[in-house]
């Protein structure tokens, strides 16, 4: 199971066990995932190609740390408007980047979503070093910065502008 789907299911038990009922706790918990449902919709070329594309972008995210991430930045409280315009530029962005990856790693190579993924890192071993020891980084920090978010989207974008040179 992925990141994402133990936190839906934590975030179910909590709900039902604060006697919300269980339909509607469902839809709560698995709501947090929706953000990522429009660029699914617009990369996917048809209708069958919208679930294997959300799997593949929901286990990209999952390997590479950007469920978490995206809660980082959501929990980040902008001190003044223009902080507030940089988080919102900044979730773009990283909706965008892993769009367009999950697009990328989509289109090439057969086999599985996973086989897929596990090619592209052993492609792209160096920069997903790199980008993970920032994530690692983040993860560790207790001070949430704007400037930290600028660097973890700076490495994803290297990610993507490397596997678009290799298409």
């Amino acid at each position: 199971m992925t990141a994402r789907g133990k936190i839906c299911r934590m975030h179910l038990f909590v709900l039902t066990s604060a006697g919300v009922p269980e339909q509607l706790a469902d839809k709560m918990a698995s709501a947090e995932s929706c953000f990522q449902l429009p660029g699914i919709l617009l990369s996917a070329k048809s209708t069958k190609a919208i679930a294997r594309r959300a799997e593949l972008q929901f286990c990209l995210a999952d390997r590479l740390g950007l469920d978490w991430l995206m809660d980082y930045l959501m929990a980040l409280n902008p001190e003044n408007h223009w902080q507030d315009l940089a988080k919102e530029s900044f979730i773009f962005d990283l909706e965008n980047q892993l769009r367009i990856l999950a697009q990328k790693i989509g289109s090439t190579g057969t086999g599985s979503f996973i086989k897929r993924i596990e090619n592209w890192e052993k492609q792209q071993a160096l920069l997903m070093q790199r980008f993970q020891v920032v994530i690692d980084e983040l993860r560790k920090s207790e001070k949430r910065d704007l400037s930290m978010i600028t660097v973890a989207i700076s490495g994803l974008k290297d990610l993507v502008l490397a596997s678009s040179d290799q298409s």
